[in-house]
């Protein structure tokens, strides 16, 4: 049997810097470097230390033809999320994305591997 390679995640944020009790647009994509689908019913992420989901989330879903799921709604103060039926296809990227926050000034990682 074959390998499997698990899915890269990578993020960015939108201010760059995640200003003190402002929201930052946090960006996911998830890459599937595999020669089958990704599917996680119930994709869990946990946020960083310090940063949680903003007073107003503003999720923008994964969409287009190689990507499929919806957040549960997200709960402000919430240190992680949930993206449901998430899909990605073969060799395809997904992106979706949210509005953090952080009470802590502070750097934050910008790339981990899904699952860690």
């Amino acid at each position: 049997s074959g390998s499997v390679t698990p899915p890269t995640v990578n993020w960015t944020f939108n201010p760059i810097s995640v200003l003190q009790n402002g929201p930052s647009t946090l960006s996911l994509s998830i890459t599937n470097p595999n020669g089958a689908t990704f599917a996680n019913p119930n994709f869990t992420y946990n946020l960083p230390a310090n940063l949680v989901v903003a007073a107003s989330p503003n999720e923008a879903n994964p969409a287009g033809p190689s990507c499929f799921g919806s957040f549960a709604t997200p709960s402000p103060g919430a240190t992680s999320f949930t993206v449901n039926g998430l899909q990605v296809m073969t060799g395809a990227t997904c992106t979706f994305s949210l509005d953090v926050s952080s009470g802590t000034v502070g750097s934050y990682p910008v790339t981990m591997a899904a699952g860690a």
